[in-house]
């Protein structure tokens, strides 16, 4: 078990972008003028494989998805609702955020989100400051890639969810820290596995790209923030699944028996 949720911890760490180190260990700060190796414009590939890896292991316990999801629980949501506070905070002097932050709220559409829906977003005139000389546009694509990569976690947790037909009351209830359970090891494994969405676009220069990632970001945090605890999904009434359980023997080895669900 610990060396599977290492493997998960590593993978789900690289997410983790923030300062960097030198060679010699100081610490130093990601300088926008240029790219740097801690840019999360130039990881998301590599976050975008990570997720994939990891929406695609063979899991043969609950324990194992449940452990993800609970990691991008406690983490992505959190660093999320940063996020959003960063990003008013840059967009505010360029009038792209309101003025006082106490309105500052996702729970409606902003400018850049409804400029999103055309076909050409950074021509709209709500969202015109972009093009102007002022608007950092690098410090803006760093962001929304940092969007992205809150996406790509949040979907991976929808993704498990659905997959493995865990109910959000089972993910909420799972505790990292209690000794794994018999009872607790239950896994609805599909018939066959969807194909899960890791694109994302990694780009500086396309801002109508920019724009539709940032509100992407904005919609699907809105989402985390309507979710409520719901029992529906639970294992018992996946139809095309079936209940991978695991016992142990007399010896203390470990059989699998499959039971098809109905």
């Amino acid at each position: 078990r610990k060396q599977r949720e290492g493997l998960y911890r590593s993978l789900l760490g690289l997410f983790e972008v923030g300062e960097g180190e030198d060679d010699d260990g100081r610490r130093r700060k990601k300088n926008n003028e240029s790219k740097s190796e801690d840019s999360y414009v130039e990881k998301l590939p590599l976050l975008s494989f990570a997720v994939q890896v990891l929406a695609h292991l063979p899991y043969n316990t609950a324990n194992d998805p449940l452990f993800i999801i609970y990691n991008i629980s406690s983490n992505a949501t959190l660093h999320g609702a940063q996020l959003l506070d960063r990003l008013a905070t840059f967009l505010r002097p360029h009038g792209l955020a309101p003025a006082d932050e106490v309105d500052d709220s996702v729970d409606e559409e902003d400018e850049l989100e409804q400029a999103s829906k055309l076909k050409h977003p950074s021509r709209s005139q709500g969202v015109v400051a972009m093009l102007k000389s002022g608007f950092d546009i690098a410090e803006f694509a760093d962001l929304c890639a940092e969007g992205a990569s809150i996406v790509l976690l949040l979907r991976l947790k929808e993704f498990l969810q659905k997959a493995y037909n865990l109910s959000e009351t089972r993910c909420i209830e799972f505790d990292p820290n209690r000794k794994e359970r018999i009872a607790d090891k239950a896994l609805c494994v599909p018939d066959s596995m969807p194909a899960f969405n890791g694109s994302v676009i990694a780009s500086v220069h396309d801002k109508d790209a920019l724009v539709r990632q940032y509100a992407e970001f904005r919609q699907i945090m809105r989402s985390v923030d309507d979710m409520k605890p719901d029992d529906s999904g639970d294992e018992s009434s996946g139809e095309n699944h079936r209940v991978r359980k695991r016992t142990h023997s007399s010896v203390g080895e470990e059989e699998e028996e499959e039971d098809e669900s109905d």
